[in-house]
């Protein structure tokens, strides 16, 4: 399938296909996971995107029937911290880059919705808005966050 977005942060490359999207990584920029990570939109439980302002922003895939570890809680100014946010394989770090993210990000959400609307398991306007309530009551996403997916669900 043919490559429809690319964004590279650092530490890793997000590319943007129809069916999925790869982080990938090169040996000199893994910064502790080497290796490629396919995450066909079917396999998506959310996505987090976070925008740089003191400290890097990120984008972070996160699978169902994981523990989320979102980094939202993490003390930014902690090394410890800071290492599991670099290390952690589903998550590609980014400073400046805040236009470029935020519309490869709303690219992998059109297209996970997309996927949603295709598939025999499609989800109502309300489920999807109860879905993300539970998200942001357990704080997974922020409110910003949720009030952006309603504004989202309800536009369409």
């Amino acid at each position: 399938m043919e490559e429809l977005a690319k964004f590279k942060g650092n530490g890793g490359t997000i590319i943007v296909f129809e069916d999925r999207v790869i982080i990938k990584r090169s040996w000199l920029s893994a910064l502790g996971t080497v290796g490629d990570r396919t995450y066909p939109y079917g396999s998506i439980g959310s996505v987090v995107y976070r925008k740089p302002g003191l400290s890097d922003g990120y984008i972070q895939f996160i699978m169902p029937g994981n523990v989320s570890n979102t980094h939202d809680n993490l003390n930014l100014w902690s090394f410890k911290d800071v290492t599991a946010m670099i290390k952690d394989p589903n998550v590609v770090l980014f400073s400046g880059k805040a236009k470029e993210a935020e519309a490869v990000y709303n690219l992998i959400m059109k297209n996970i919705g997309e996927y949603n609307r295709g598939s025999t398991n499609v989800m109502s306007d309300a489920d999807e808005l109860e879905k993300f309530a539970a998200l942001k009551a357990k704080g997974i996403i922020s409110a910003e966050e949720f009030k952006a997916k309603k504004k989202h669900i309800l536009d369409e």
